[in-house]
This record gives C-alpha cells, structure tokens and sequence, in this order.
C-alpha cells in the first residue's frame, strides 16, 4: 500500500485531536480517575452475593481466615461487655459530715437572725422612749447599728441560703423569738432533719441518676484500705428516690401540719441532703473500654482449602457473612502487597471505568458531535455521572440503605430534558452498568433500573 504523500502522519491526526480536545479528555479523564476512588479495591466483588442468590461456582478458602461477626451480634457483645462491668462509686462520709455541719450552721445562723431582730425591735423601742430626751442620738446610732447588723445576716442568707430568702415562711421563723417555741421548735427540727438525712445517707445516695447506670451491679468502695464491695445496683438510691422517701418519712415525723414543720423540713432536705455515692466516672469507662477492648470480633475461623460455598446452592445468611469475612481478609492481605501490585490493581480498576464511561461519550463523538464539542456540555454530563455514582456509593455502602434508593431515574429525566431520549438512554446505560459494580454485581437490580429508566 502506497501512502500519499500529502496525507498526515498518525501521530499528526493524533496530536490535532489532543489539541482540539484536550479540555474534553481532561475532563474525561478526571471523572475516571475521581470514580476510581468509589469502587472497592481488591477481590472483593469476586465474592458478592445477595441473600437467597444460587451460587455459580464452587468458594473455596485460598487462606486460613477469622469469621467475622455480624454488626449487629458484635454490636450486642460490647453492649453486655459494657454492662458487664460494674460501676464504681466511692461511699464519703466527708459529704455527709460536711452536710451535718452545713445543717447545723443554718440553724446557728437563724438564731443569729432571730437574736438581731430582737435586738433591734428593743433599740427602736429605746429610741421611741428617748426621743425627748439627751440619750435620743445614741438611741439612734444603737438602731442603725443593729440594723446594719441584721443586714449582714441577711445578705449571708441570700448568699449561701437562697431558698430561705424571701419567702414567707421562714421570714415568719426569722422574726420570730427563738425562745418561742409555739411557732417553730428549731431544735427539734434540726434533730428530725439529720436524722431523716442520715437514714437516707444510711441507705446510699447515687450522685448520677439510676437510669444512667448500665450495670446489673455497682461496686462500693467503703474506704480506701477495703476491697470494692459488689451489689444489686437497686439496692441505692439516686437523688429523687431519696428525695421522695424522705417527703415520706417528714410527713409520718410530722403528721399535723398547722405549724407548717413539713413544709420547712422538706424544703431543708432538698437543699441539704447531697448524695454520698460519689461516681467514679475516670475509672469506671477505662475498665469499660478494656473490657469490650477484649470482646472477640470472630466468631470461628475458615481453614484454608475449606469449602465456604457449594455450587448451585442457595446462600444464607450464615454463608453471605463468611463471604464478607473472606472478602475483608483479601482486602487486607492486598494492603500487605507490594506497590507495584497494588498499583496494578489500581490502573485495572481504571481501565474498567474508563472503558464504561467510554461508551457514551464515543457515541456523543460519533452521533452527536455538536455536544462533545462544546466542552461545557461534556463537563455537565461528567458532574452528572459523578454525582450518581457518589449517590450511590453514599447510600449503599455508607448508609447500608436499599440499592433501589438510588436516583437512577432522577438521572434519565435529567438528560432526556436537557438533551434528548437517545442521549438519555445510553447515558443511562453506561450509569447503570457502574452503579451495579459498585453495588456488587447485582443483577436484578440492574435489569429493574434499566427498565425503570
């Protein structure tokens, strides 16, 4: 064969074709190369299956390698491992000395007060006496001293007992003589307040809600030279337990509630009564780590040259898990491979993409040329494409969601509205044939979107 002389050189055609096309196979080349990074490297579509499929061949172990358990039984293991493990509290009796000491100060501080207020109702009087006479200033002074001094006592009440202040009952306690006892025996009070404190601290106090703790039993740590001491987690009390044994035992204590000590004596133990179980969070969710740390992920082990799946049989459940287990260990394995395998693997996986997506922009160069001319269409269809695979690969594999869930359709109307039905159709086609790839080979879905679209 003669070639014309005035005919270009293959490598003339080739270079003119590059150069009036480089935006579009730039841009072709990028949606490969970015659609690589969605489908799952190594074998692992070797050995996809779906639940009730009939299986083609024959599935033999090529390695030794470990079942893995199934999310769901791995996720109840951690669950009983997590509460399996007791949770620590440590008993204080400083929380409850501090407590009794707090008690006991509010009520020296109520006789501080009560005291004042006697002593100033007595300088007023002085003053009204010796209004006309030469004592009337010092009277004066004595009143704004006492007054100045009641003051104080009652900025430290609405400092550290805010429940106290302002409210008319225990202003009515406040005015009263604390010699009085026909309003309110504050020593009796105090004595019945500690003491229903105590039968709660007696019983153990949680400081986290008991709906929070996990464990069937917690561990008590009495001090620090004893062992933690195991029991019903039941057993305790947390805050609002207590709180409502004790609104018990202050109305059996106080039955008749005319000089209103029920009231004033819950109100007390609301504020007073602090829990003495105090939890040892720190310690508690480290020996909880450690133990699901040691919660196995297998469940049994795959021998090498074991059959894992008969031919013309039906996969299961049990079968489809084993499939998984050996696609992970292959997964792995490729990870311990050496670059150039790896790579090989890569440019492969490639290659497949490439020669899909292929398919249809051969057919807009050839029957639609206009379009792959105008790079900007080229680009659109290529986000297009993008977008669906990344759909895809977003609702099955992060999402574990139905493949049918997948805009396929969405991605038809798309191009048939923008361009026409032939466009649409092998668009959709070449959309398709990657999505079931990516999914795992699924067949069935492949013929319905194909229908669908």
């Amino acid at each position: 064969m003669v070639r014309s002389p005035n005919s270009p050189s293959l490598y003339k055609q080739l270079s003119k074709v590059i150069n009036h096309y480089w935006r579009q196979i730039t841009i072709l080349i990028t949606v490969i190369i970015l659609l690589s990074f969605f489908f799952p490297q190594g074998k692992t579509l070797l050995y996809s299956y779906q639940l009730n499929d009939v299986a083609q061949e024959e599935v033999v172990a090529p390695f030794n390698f470990p079942i893995l358990k199934t999310s769901d039984q791995l996720q109840l293991d951690l669950e009983d491992a997590l509460n399996s493990e007791p949770f620590l509290f440590l008993r204080s009796q400083d929380v409850v000395s501090k407590q009794i000491q707090v008690i006991d100060d509010y009520f020296k501080h109520i006789n501080l007060i009560q005291l004042a207020n006697i002593k100033l109702a007595e300088s007023k009087d002085d003053l009204y006496r010796n209004r006309f006479t030469e004592q009337f200033d010092l009277s004066r002074i004595n009143v704004q001293s006492d007054s100045a001094a009641l003051e104080v006592l009652m900025e430290t009440v609405e400092e550290n007992y805010n429940f106290a202040f302002n409210d008319e009952k225990w202003n009515r306690i406040f005015l009263s003589d604390y010699s009085n006892n026909s309003i309110l025996d504050l020593d009796n009070l105090k004595k019945e307040i500690v003491q229903i404190s105590r039968n709660r601290w007696a019983e153990g106090i949680y400081d986290i809600p008991i709906s929070e703790i996990l464990s069937k039993q917690v561990a008590i740590i009495m001090s620090s030279s004893e062992p933690a001491e195991l029991t019903e987690a039941i057993r305790y009390n947390d805050i609002q337990d207590a709180w409502t044994k004790a609104r018990m035992e202050v109305t059996n204590r106080f039955p008749n509630n005319i000089n209103f000590s029920r009231d004033l004596g819950y109100s007390l133990i609301v504020e007073f009564m602090k829990p003495n179980l105090i939890y040892d969070r720190e310690t508690t969710e480290r020996r909880q780590q450690a133990r699901q740390d040691r919660v196995p992920r297998n469940k049994g082990i795959i021998l090498k040259n074991e059959r894992i799946l008969d031919a013309n049989t039906r996969v299961t459940e049990d079968d489809l898990q084993k499939l998984f287990s050996l696609s992970v260990a292959i997964d792995n394995k490729a990870m311990q491979e050496s670059s150039t395998d790896i790579l090989l693997a890569y440019v492969g996986r490639i290659l497949v993409i490439g020669i899909i997506v292929s398919f249809f922009f051969t057919f807009l160069l050839t029957y639609r040329k206009p379009i792959f001319d105008d790079w900007r269409m080229v680009l659109l269809i290529g986000l297009i494409f993008f977008i669906e695979v990344g759909l895809a690969f977003l609702i099955k594999q992060n999402l574990e969601l139905s493949e049918y869930l997948i805009p396929i359709i969405v991605a038809a109307m798309v191009l048939t509205i923008m361009f026409d039905a032939r466009i649409a159709f092998m668009g959709i086609t070449s959309i398709i044939l990657l999505v079931t790839i990516l999914i795992g080979n699924n067949v069935e879905f492949m013929v319905t979107a194909m229908f669908n679209s």
